[in-house]
């Protein structure tokens, strides 16, 4: 597989998914995202990423619902008021906004996760390289990818430890238990790896290639700069407070989908390797 069709069809999803709010162009980039993340096979190595990707998504959901009390169209108002802040309502609006959001930041966490657990750290370096990051830039998250894995491993292994020991490892507390060794041990990895590095004057030259990128990365670039601009002069970000208001019209959909068609394809290129 082609790390750098990898990387591009992550990056052109993450950025299509983030800038474009248009309830169209997120339910197919979610649809697109589904598809990488089962292209790439990071589903196999980590079966917790599209769980903790629709966990996020539907705490958004809520957290918007519950918190957002603008809007148009109410659905229910409390027979209470709080002081300062008024008398809690769910509107529409609200509802619409949280699940676009949600979607969003889903997106993110499966392009992005994806991309970070089938790519090699040596290979991001590189293309941070090449497209003219700074050197110390690129080797800081080459290095923070690099714990990706192990941390992952940690954690598996301290839930299986206090699973034979008669633990629980599920809910709030289990988490708990695993979490705070969790972060110790990777810190303690992290200075590890920082001292060994100093230890072999290790000073991250990577070989300087800038400016000969593939197309695909050059499609994504665009894709990204397209969306950006839809996103702030487009069609690609309605309004939706006070009322719901979305461009429906034939050439709002015509702008909005080309993004998300750049993007299928370079999805599809990634599926086929």
């Amino acid at each position: 597989m082609s790390h750098a069709k990898v990387l591009a069809a992550g990056l052109a999803l993450a950025a299509t998914g983030l800038l474009l709010t248009h309830p169209v162009a997120a339910v197919l980039t979610l649809a697109l995202a589904a598809w990488f993340t089962r292209a790439t096979g990071a589903h196999r190595q980590a079966p917790w990423l599209p769980k903790a990707a629709l966990g996020i998504g539907v705490a958004v959901l809520v957290f918007n619902g519950l918190f957002s009390w603008n809007g148009a169209t109410v659905l229910y108002r409390a027979p209470f008021r709080i002081a300062m802040l008024g008398r809690p309502t769910l509107t529409l609006e609200a509802i619409q906004w949280g699940a676009v959001a949600g979607v969003q930041i889903a997106i993110s966490v499966l392009a992005l996760g994806a991309a970070t657990l089938v790519v090699p750290p040596e290979a991001l370096q590189r293309a941070l390289v090449r497209i003219g990051a700074p050197t110390p830039l690129a080797r800081a998250g080459a290095l923070a990818l690099r714990l990706v894995p192990d941390t992952t491993r940690d954690a598996e292994a301290m839930r299986q430890a206090l699973a034979t020991r008669g633990q629980a490892t599920d809910g709030l507390r289990g988490a708990s238990q695993v979490l705070v060794p969790l972060t110790a041990r990777s810190l303690d990895r992290a200075q590890l790896a920082e001292e060994a590095l100093v230890m072999r004057g290790y000073h991250g030259q990577v070989p300087s290639r800038r400016g000969h990128l593939p197309a695909v990365a050059w499609t994504s670039l665009a894709t990204a700069f397209l969306a950006l601009v839809l996103a702030l002069w487009g069609p690609g970000r309605p309004a939706y407070y006070p009322v719901l208001d979305l461009p429906l019209t034939a050439t709002a959909l015509v702008w909005v989908l080309l993004p998300v068609l750049l993007t299928a394809w370079l999805v599809r290129e990634v599926a086929r390797c």
